[in-house]
């Protein structure tokens, strides 16, 4: 993650040296705090960070110091969003600092504080929300007129979230500039992410010596500077490329450094994505005993980041500072209303009852604008709790893959059914790391969604030797790769279909899964040949009660009935009982990138 407030350590010994000396609780050590901060952000400690900003924060609360306000606010914004990774947490600070900047009205620290509240969406994979504020910081750039130099990492953020929107052809265009100009005033830390988000690129493009040589210069700058999370970035990305060029050795000595720097950052994220890789190496020597171990590390460390899970949270703190916005304009309008009528009633002698109209009519105008503003705000707080909701539900589809998995990987091994395990082991971690990335979105594209659900029906066709095929059919008049839907939703469907319909059946069976667009919804029909609802449910009332238990059709519709309520339209589920089988269809509404 970038900041739009990078300096390098200058002069942080200096001002050491000035806080000993000037201890007095004024402006001035505030100043000192937060200026020291700033030197030396790159390689500080979190907490000591956090006992410094705080103090300046006191310091200027009690001094009236508006000034000193925003920017430890902002500071507190750096550490909880960047230094901790506290996304929530962070953006909250950064929309604490720009509620004040209203007053104190400085445009350069608006800049600033839209570019930061972007990349902070930009961290928790919101591209298109980081979009909005990142284009409002550089309107507000070339608004004031100011140097390119001075945006330089607002522009890299639009650049990274250009690049996670596919537009790689852009994106590379706009790296190069902001190398050269990063280069042109010497800014080591900017020309260092420059040229690690270039090295992706090369990366995911399969240009793979052209990434390994702009990851090494970022490794190099990282090193130089001790810029430390830009040191463990580059080198796992430079794990993935050797990985990709099977230099399998590299590869993992790389992975290695990586964790070991990420460790040292404290960096839960860092570390989950960097035992992914060393799963996926693993698995390249055949060795699926440390891929397993590597697995299980990265899965408890994701289950450990609470920034995943309070992701839906940020959406509220924005709402919350907007409604908080209207109201003291709404306030404030009433107040010179009321003063108008002062002035009036002042000049006035005579004419009372009309006075005593014209106030009530401005009472009542004040009353139905509030009344608004509260209905707005009531509406909002629903969408966010749908948000949360639809986050936690999502949640708690992903155990439902990996439990059922790793029982058959275990049976496999068990039997010494060597083959059969390895490529399970592969699909399985592949399934886990798209399972694991999709549940942090609200939505992902058709084609990713299918992707997942044709590995899991692999993944029971293997289990259940080769019992079902399938087929997966989409319309020309739909793209699946623009395309957006809810993440895994279509899953329990054909779980339905494999284990209450076909695994029952005599003899083998088929699954149809037809994806077309119909009267501006996508309508998703799954269709087996299995024994059929009915049957399915005589026989499960003969299994013992634990077998019975299965939540995911109530989640599922749950999540359905959530999406109409934040989409405003009529998503749904219809079941058809055929003569030998099963057919649902799902309706969900067009959406597009």
């Amino acid at each position: 993650m970038m900041l739009t407030q990078a300096v390098y350590p200058q002069r942080p010994d200096s001002l050491k040296r000035e806080l000993t000396i000037h201890i007095k609780k004024d402006t001035v050590r505030a100043l000192l705090l937060l200026e020291l901060f700033k030197e030396q952000f790159l390689q500080a400690d979190p907490d000591s960070s956090l006992a410094m900003i705080n103090e300046a924060l006191a310091i200027s609360k009690k001094e009236n110091w508006l000034r000193g306000e925003v920017l430890a606010n902002s500071r507190l914004g750096i550490i909880y969003g960047f230094l901790k990774a506290e996304y929530t947490d962070g953006l909250n600070y950064y929309l604490k600092a720009l509620k004040l900047n209203e007053q104190y009205k400085n445009q350069e620290l608006q800049k600033d504080l839209l570019g930061n509240i972007g990349l902070i969406y930009h961290e928790t994979r919101q591209y298109k929300k980081s979009e909005e504020f990142i284009q409002k910081a550089l309107n507000l750039s070339r608004q004031m007129k100011l140097p390119e130099i001075s945006s330089i990492n607002i522009l890299t953020c639009h650049a990274n979230n250009l690049t996670e929107l596919l537009q790689y052809d852009t994106a590379r265009s706009l790296f190069y500039q902001i190398i050269v100009l990063a280069r042109a005033y010497n800014k080591p830390l900017e020309n260092g992410i420059a040229c690690s988000s270039l090295g992706t690129i090369f990366m995911r493009t399969n240009q793979l010596d052209s990434s390994e040589y702009y990851l090494g210069i970022a490794d190099s700058l990282a090193k130089k500077y001790s810029i430390k999370q830009l040191e463990a970035t580059a080198l796992q990305s430079l794990a993935l490329v050797f990985l990709k060029k099977k230099q399998l050795n590299n590869a993992e000595q790389f992975a290695n450094n990586a964790l070991k720097v990420s460790e040292e950052l404290q960096s839960l994220r860092l570390q989950a994505y960097i035992y992914e890789i060393k799963t996926d190496i693993y698995i390249a020597r055949n060795d699926y005993k440390r891929a397993y171990d590597s697995y299980v590390a990265s899965v408890m460390l994701k289950d450990s980041i609470a920034s995943v899970t309070k992701q839906g949270e940020l959406g509220s703190l924005e709402t919350r500072y907007e409604f908080e916005k209207r109201e003291a304009i709404a306030q404030a309008e009433f107040k010179t209303e009321l003063e108008k009528q002062r002035l009036t009633r002042n000049a006035i002698a005579s004419g009372s009852a009309i006075l005593v109209a014209g106030g009530f009519l401005s009472f009542l105008f004040y009353r139905r604008k509030r009344n608004a503003v509260e209905k707005q705000k009531v509406a909002e707080f629903k969408v966010e709790v749908a948000e949360t909701e639809m986050k936690a539900l999502r949640a708690q589809m992903n155990p439902h893959f990996m439990f059922n998995s790793l029982n058959s990987i275990g049976d496999y091994i068990s039997h010494n059914e060597t083959a059969i395990a390895n490529d399970y082991l592969a699909k399985f971690a592949k399934l886990m790391r798209m399972v694991l990335e999709n549940s942090e979105k609200k939505e992902v594209t058709l084609a990713d969604d299918l992707k997942a659900l044709e590995l899991y029906m692999q993944l029971e066709a293997l289990r259940m030797n080769h019992k079902f095929s399938y087929e997966i059919k989409i319309d020309d008049a739909l793209d699946a790769e623009t395309t957006l839907v809810p993440p895994l939703l279509l899953q329990p469907f054909v779980e339905n279909s494999i284990w209450h319909g076909i695994a029952h059946k005599q003899g083998n069976g088929k699954i149809n899964l037809h994806i077309l667009k119909e009267d501006g919804m996508v309508k998703c029909i799954v269709e087996d040949d299995g024994v059929g609802r009915k049957q399915a449910e005589a026989i499960k009332e003969q299994q013992p009660l634990t077998e019975k238990k299965s939540l995911g059709m109530k989640i599922t519709n749950a999540r359905i009935n959530i999406l109409n309520k934040l989409k405003n339209t009529s998503a749904g589920v219809q079941l058809t009982d055929l003569v030998h089988g099963t057919r649902v269809e799902i309706r969900l509404p067009l959406e597009t990138y």
